[in-house]
């Protein structure tokens, strides 16, 4: 009965992001063959990226069949509905940016629920392809008009904190983007949270140093 109604509830949660500003506003690029000579900075298939609509954006860079973007997702359903095709895809390295819609979960703790189902899902992922490089992306923390018109994100440094010790104790990297971010706020959207477009290249080049 729980799985149902946390499955229910990521339903709606990815409707309300869809709804609420979780687009990039980006033209469609299938069948676009002048886009897809932009898609050079990963190696085809060899890199796979997993998030929410934080990376809706990255296909147009990195090639739509190295990345997993769903909106509304959470680390939990990474973990009961994306598990196999990550497996499947096979990659080299797997960069993982989740964690965003966690932070709404009607739970007494969601900070604590998602480091649980993070390091669920990091030794799951350990056991069943022990020669994938993972990399944990740090959560972006948003304008501060993101953060009054969502509360909930006042717990973005705390989880990015506990992602980087995760990091560390599971012996996978942590990617802190948190730097960049600062430096360049105009990467933001016009919610505060997500990315223009500008943002993907840039972080293709900040992974591969």
């Amino acid at each position: 009965m729980k799985k149902i109604l946390m499955s229910l509830f990521v339903g709606i949660l990815a409707v309300s992001v869809v709804a609420c500003g979780g687009k990039t506003n980006l033209k469609s690029t299938e069948n676009n063959t002048t886009q897809e000579s932009k898609v050079a900075t990963t190696s085809k298939n060899t890199d796979l990226f997993v998030g929410d609509s934080l990376l809706k954006g990255l296909p147009e860079f990195a090639g739509k069949e190295n990345v997993i973007s769903v909106d509304g997702t959470t680390v939990q359903f990474v973990i009961e509905q994306n598990m196999k095709e990550i497996l499947d895809k096979k990659p080299e390295n797997l960069y993982l940016l989740l964690g965003l819609n966690d932070l709404s979960f009607p739970v007494k703790d969601p900070v604590k629920k998602e480091m649980n189902e993070y390091e669920k899902l990091i030794k799951q992922l350990k056991e069943k392809a022990p020669q994938m490089k993972i990399h944990i992306l740090s959560l972006p923390s948003g304008t501060s008009e993101a953060l009054k018109k969502n509360p909930q994100y006042k717990n973005i440094p705390t989880v990015n904190k506990n992602l980087e010790e995760l990091a560390k104790k599971e012996n996978v990297q942590y990617v802190d983007l948190s730097s960049l971010l600062k430096e360049k706020p105009d990467l933001y959207g016009e919610d505060g949270i997500h990315f223009k477009k500008e943002f993907y290249p840039i972080l293709l080049e900040k992974i591969k140093k």
